[in-house]
């Protein structure tokens, strides 16, 4: 099984063979917890109820706003990665805003490049809650198979919890996958079970990142549990600095791909901030 190493998104994708598995719609109820099935015209509900007041903004949205970063893979550096807002609109009916450019580097635990994968992304922040989403995504393998992925989303920070708490979001991937192909065989549909639970590490803390100094300063850690039926479990584990008024100062983790023994290592660094 190949993983797609996306900074943030952890595994947003998820390539299976030749397949790619995506995340089914969710409901996120008055806990925080996302539990499956709830759509409106076929796409996901994310972004549910708001959250407890805001304690400031520590992920600034306006169009304009760009984050770029330092990046690397087991300690080898690739091209920056780039988080830039293009414009703000409702999606599914909240305010949100669209990313022209989130993270496009794409990288597998086996070491190959993929390319880059074309995502509606969007962040939105509801109170206290700040929520990351992707729309649903058509993807065409070497004129081949049309893969569909439908939308998701999760809440990556809650910036009104305190040092220890946590909160958890589960949902189930599911993946449709239409062979273009006379003769070749059909791709069975697949589910995949995910367990996403994040916890406030640290608040108000000092973070140096390239030289600048940040304060105050979130951390989160986020765990990631990935169950498909008939192989081992997946997982990821992140952690996010979080500083109030500048937004994602940096991001380190890894991804262990259990089905080839794998583990990566990702670390993304700011180097560079417009904000609006």
């Amino acid at each position: 099984m190949k993983k797609i190493l996306l900074p943030l998104l952890s595994l947003a994708f998820v390539f299976l063979s030749c397949e790619n598995e995506p995340l089914e719609g969710f409901d996120l109820d008055e806990t925080g917890n996302t539990t499956g099935g709830g759509s409106v015209g076929g796409e996901a509900v994310i972004i549910g109820e708001p959250g407890g007041a805001s304690t400031g903004d520590y992920w600034p949205m306006a169009a304009g706003n760009k984050w770029t970063y330092d990046y690397s893979v087991d300690g080898v550096a690739d091209e920056d990665a780039i988080m830039e807002i293009s414009n703000q609109e409702d999606y599914l009916g909240f305010p949100s805003y669209l990313y022209s450019s989130f993270f496009q580097n794409s990288t597998s635990t086996d070491g190959s490049t993929t390319g880059d994968v074309e995502l509606n992304s969007y962040s939105s922040k509801n109170g206290g809650d700040y929520h990351f989403s992707v729309a649903s995504t058509n993807i065409n393998v070497g004129g081949f198979i049309e893969i569909t992925q439908s939308a998701y989303g999760f809440i990556m920070l809650k910036d009104y919890l305190n040092v220890g708490e946590s909160w958890t979001n589960t949902y189930t991937i599911t993946t449709t996958t239409e062979v273009l192909i006379e003769d070749l065989p059909e791709v069975p549909t697949t589910n995949l079970n995910v367990i996403y639970h994040s916890e406030i590490m640290e608040k108000d803390s000092t973070v140096e990142v390239n030289g600048t100094s940040y304060s105050p300063v979130i951390k989160v850690k986020a765990t990631t549990t990935y169950q498909l039926a008939g192989t081992p479990d997946s997982s990821a584990e992140y952690f996010y600095y979080f500083a109030k008024d500048v937004g994602l100062i940096k991001y380190e983790g890894s991804v262990f791909d259990a089905d080839d023994n794998i583990t990566s290592n990702v670390l993304g660094e700011l180097n560079d901030v417009i904000l609006n």
